[in-house]
């Protein structure tokens, strides 16, 4: 299934940068490891989502995703009434929280 649907989400700087970061160490591009992170936290009931509002510079990105990840992002959108700007930002900082601890144990 292709990625044929363009997001246009804004990051905040900090965010963007660290996700890139710990991607690369992993050797994902930041979009794998977004589109990972949407499909491992949000398709359970478990997740607990972190939402800030985060003042200051903010990072544009294309987020290209398939219908069935538009869907869960729709319908976590829904759940959280959330934008889907603000649930993309809060799997970006669970998936860098969580990559960064298999990051740290797996170089022990």
């Amino acid at each position: 299934m292709a990625n044929d649907i363009s997001l246009t989400i804004r990051l905040p700087h900090e965010l963007n940068t660290q996700l890139q970061a710990v991607a690369k160490e992993i050797g994902m591009t930041k979009t794998n490891l977004l589109r990972s992170a949407i499909h491992d936290f949000l398709i359970t009931d478990d997740v607990n989502l972190v939402f800030v509002s985060s003042p200051g510079v903010k990072d544009r990105l294309v987020l290209n995703v398939n219908q069935i990840t538009h869907g869960i992002l729709e319908a976590a959108c829904n759940k959280y009434s959330q934008s889907m700007n603000a649930v993309v930002t809060a799997v970006g900082i669970l998936a860098l929280e969580r990559s960064s601890k298999w990051l740290q144990s797996a170089k022990q």
